[in-house]
């Protein structure tokens, strides 16, 4: 499902929700983190797994981040 769809669908069951595009940082992890704790975001949702375990595991993940640093809800779809 793409993610306007998704929006259209959270919308009709009166879900108010947003897409944002953030330009690529060094931590992009914590900078959507901290993006959605300025917007005032009750959950975040993230594609979870997507690279290697190995690299992972040499780069770190956002998915590990996000979980480890749970300063709010994550729904991690796969």
């Amino acid at each position: 499902m793409c993610w306007y769809r998704l929006l259209d669908y959270l919308a009709w069951h009166g879900i108010e929700a947003r897409s944002v595009e953030l330009a690529k940082r060094p931590k992009q992890a914590a900078a959507i983190v901290s993006e959605a704790l300025g917007a005032g975001c009750d959950l975040v949702i993230l594609g979870a797994y997507i690279h290697a375990r190995a690299h992972d595991l040499l780069f770190g993940g956002m998915t590990e981040y996000v979980l480890s640093d749970a300063k709010l809800p994550a729904l991690l779809v796969p």
